[in-house]
């Protein structure tokens, strides 16, 4: 928050738009260093100290790698936003922003929705029990309950609450060589 005279203003050097987009984001190529004064750090001054800041700085926060947005979100809220699928897992620094329209995936800031500039946010094994309802087709689950057949003697009740969108379902169950696939069909 930087204080001028009467007005008031919050900013980040990377913060982000009101889509939470950043507003602007560089990748440095070395070292912040200020080559006048053998590294000495000045905040509030120009280089070469001519210059000071009005106002009152009320925190200043440097961190040894860039935040991805989701991270610039938590520390000006103190949430991290939720996401459907795993919302603990976080996106590389070379991709900071999750992917609007496959939130498993994150892309670069400045790239539009359509690139296929994009990296898994999720490990590309992994297959955790919400991507069963995730509204996405490319989504598979997978199923470690039964590990043997024996678990499947007593029969095998499957749930499936349908809260956002249409789906099709197919389940391919395996037993003693046999598969059974059971195609079905909800809107």
């Amino acid at each position: 928050i930087v204080f001028y005279r009467t007005f008031s203003s919050i900013f980040f050097i990377n913060g982000l738009e009101d889509d939470d987009t950043a507003f602007d984001s560089r990748i440095l190529t070395g070292l912040i260093a200020d080559p006048s004064i053998d590294g000495e750090w000045r905040i509030g001054q120009n280089l070469n100290g001519s210059e000071q800041f009005v106002g009152r700085m009320q925190d200043f926060r440097l961190y040894q790698m860039a935040l991805t947005n989701r991270d610039i979100f938590e520390v000006w809220s103190g949430k991290i936003p939720q996401l459907y699928i795993q919302s603990e897992c976080r996106c590389p620094g070379s991709h900071p922003r999750v992917h609007p329209l496959v939130q498993r995936y994150c892309i670069p800031n400045g790239a539009d929705d359509t690139t296929n500039d994009r990296v898994l946010r999720l490990n590309p094994e992994a297959h955790p029990l919400s991507y069963i309802n995730d509204n996405d087709i490319g989504t598979t689950w997978i199923s470690s309950i039964f590990k043997t057949t024996e678990h499947l003697r007593h029969g095998v009740t499957i749930t499936i609450d349908l809260e956002n969108g249409q789906y099709q379902v197919s389940l391919k169950i395996n037993i003693h060589g046999l598969i059974i696939l059971i195609l079905a069909g909800f809107s």
